[in-house]
C-alpha cells in the first residue's frame, strides 16, 4: 500500500480536559501526515507502530505492544519500569532509544528554589520525522502535541543528557555509557532509587543525517522471549507506588525508634544487646515474606 502523501496546512484537535487539567491540543504543521512518517498522533497518544507513548500532565507512559511491557516517567522526575526498577533524574535530560528506531528524549525544567525540577517537554524522533509534546508541567500551561516536525531540527534542540536503550522488552533498560542494565533499586540514594544524572552516553539514533534510523538488535546477553510462552506483567499501579513509599516511611520511623530505644536502654557491658533482633530486622523479615 502506498503511503498517504496529502499535507495539512493546519489542523487542531482538542480533547476533553481530564483531572481538572487544561485540554490537550494536537497540532499538525504543513508537512506530510502522520501516517507517512510512521507516527500516528491520537489525542495524547504518539503511536510509533510498535510503541504507544502516552503523554499526560506531569507523566509519560511508554507501552510495548509486542511484549506487553511498559515504563513510566512522572513527577519531579521519577522512572519506574513494569518489573519494578526505579530511578530518578533532576539535572540532565533523559534519552531512551527504543528498539524500532524511535528516539525518545525527556527534557527537564530548570530547578525551582527548592531544588526540584519536573518534566518540561518530550521529543520523539525517527529519522527525519518528529513529534514534540510541550506544556507537560504546570497547571497554567496547556499540553500540546505538535506533529510532523523535522526530526533533525527537533533533535538538535534537545540535549540528550543521560542515554539509555530499551532491550527486547521495553521494561529492560540499559545505560548506553557501559551497557549496564537498570535493575531494582538503590537504597543508598534518596527514595531508594537509582540516580540517572551524569551518566552520559551516546544515542544510537542520530536524526542529523536525515536518514531513517535502523532498529537496533537485541543485546548479546539477552535472549528474545518465547512467543509461545505467556508474558507475565506485574501489576504495578499507582496504589503499589503509594504502598512502597508508605513502607519506606515506616522503615525510617522504625530506624528512628530503634535509635531512641538504644539511647534509653543502652547495650549491656559485654556488648550484647538485650534485644537480640532489632525492630528494623523484624520489619525487613516481614517485608521479605
Amino acid at each position: 500500500m502506498n503511503p498517504i502523501t496529502n499535507t495539512q496546512s493546519y489542523s487542531q484537535e482538542t480533547a476533553s480536559s481530564f483531572n481538572g487539567h487544561p485540554s490537550i491540543e494536537s497540532v499538525a504543521l504543513d508537512r506530510p501526515t502522520a501516517q507517512e512518517n510512521g507516527f500516528t498522533v491520537r489525542g495524547r497518544v504518539i503511536d510509533t507502530g510498535r510503541y504507544e507513548i502516552i503523554v499526560r500532565k506531569n507523566k509519560v507512559l511508554v507501552k510495548d505492544r509486542h511484549t506487553n511491557t511498559k515504563f513510566k516517567v512522572w513527577g519531579d522526575p521519577h522512572l519506574k519500569t513494569g518489573d519494578g526498577d526505579k530511578a530518578q533524574f533532576h539535572d540532565d535530560n533523559l534519552t531512551i532509544d527504543l528498539e524500532d528506531g524511535t528516539k525518545l528524549t525527556i527534557k527537564v525544567t530548570d530547578m525551582n528554589k527548592k531544588g526540584v525540577s519536573h518534566i518540561d517537554s518530550v521529543a520523539v524522533t525517527r529519522g527525519e520525522h518528529g513529534v514534540e509534546a510541550v506544556g507537560i508541567h504546570g497547571r497554567s500551561k496547556r499540553l500540546k502535541i505538535i506533529d510532523n516536525l523535522n526530526g533533525a531540527d527537533l533533535d538538535k534542540r534537545y540535549d540528550d543528557g543521560t542515554v539509555m536503550y530499551a532491550g527486547h522488552q521495553v521494561d529492560d533498560l540499559f545505560f548506553a555509557e557501559d551497557g549496564q542494565e537498570l535493575v531494582g533499586r538503590d537504597r543508598s540514594q534518596r527514595f531508594n532509587e537509582h540516580q540517572l544524572d551524569g551518566r552520559g552516553g551516546e544515542s544510537r539514533y542520530s536524526s542529523y543525517s536525515l536518514g531513517t534510523n535502523e532498529p537496533i538488535g537485541i543485546p548479546e546477553d539477552q535472549t528474545p522471549c518465547d512467543p509461545d510462552e505467556p508474558i507475565r506483567v506485574p501489576d504495578n499501579n499507582d496504589q503499589t507506588d503509594m504502598m512502597e513509599k508508605f513502607i519506606d516511611m515506616l522503615r525510617d520511623m522504625l530506624n528512628a525508634f530503634s535509635s531512641m530505644f538504644n539511647m534509653v536502654f543502652p547495650q549491656s557491658q559485654d556488648g550484647n544487646n538485650n534485644n537480640p533482633q532489632s525492630n528494623t530486622e523484624v520489619f525487613a523479615c516481614a517485608e521479605e515474606r
